[in-house]
């Protein structure tokens, strides 16, 4: 909570800092303080993504929301990061509960040029996109322009 909280459906629900109701915090004398966004509301906003610089978050209250007791996921590959980009545009807009990217370089050998000789890195780009087992996902794969790579299933 002091660092903000990014997770893979932040583009459904926001920063996990922007779902904390109240906040005990112990502060540098060793005081215990709640706050909350109308009491001690200077010290709550400035303790939410603010790094520890105010004190240490003892005690937190969160909104919670209800979850699918099955979730599917279906790992996608990307030639590009402009292609992975195009997809995860369009995928925030849809029913998708998780998201999330990746890319990573693979070392490929070394090439030889007219300045000289220099490694060879070939980049790749996936996407795990994560939805409710129980329904059909909201896109289609194959208008995504990528490759589905796996596809797994967690939960009862």
């Amino acid at each position: 909570l002091s660092v903000g909280g990014v997770g893979s459906s932040a583009h459904h629900h926001g920063l996990v800092v922007a779902n904390v109701d109240a906040l005990t915090l112990v502060t540098a004398d060793g005081e215990a303080v709640e706050c909350n966004a109308t009491r001690n509301e200077r010290l709550f906003a400035a303790a939410l993504g603010g790094l520890g610089r105010v004190g240490v978050i003892a005690r937190a209250k969160l909104r919670l929301v209800s979850a699918p007791t099955s979730i599917k996921t279906l790992h996608l590959g990307f030639s590009t990061a402009g292609a992975l980009l195009s997809a995860v545009e369009r995928l925030r807009r849809d029913a998708c509960l998780h998201l999330e990217g990746f890319c990573w370089a693979g070392h490929r050998g070394v090439e030889t040029r007219a300045e000289g000789r220099r490694p060879f890195t070939r980049w790749s780009y996936a996407l795990a996109v994560g939805f409710n087992a129980a329904s059909r996902p909201a896109f289609d794969v194959a208008t995504l322009g990528g490759t589905l790579l796996a596809e797994d299933e967690q939960g009862a």
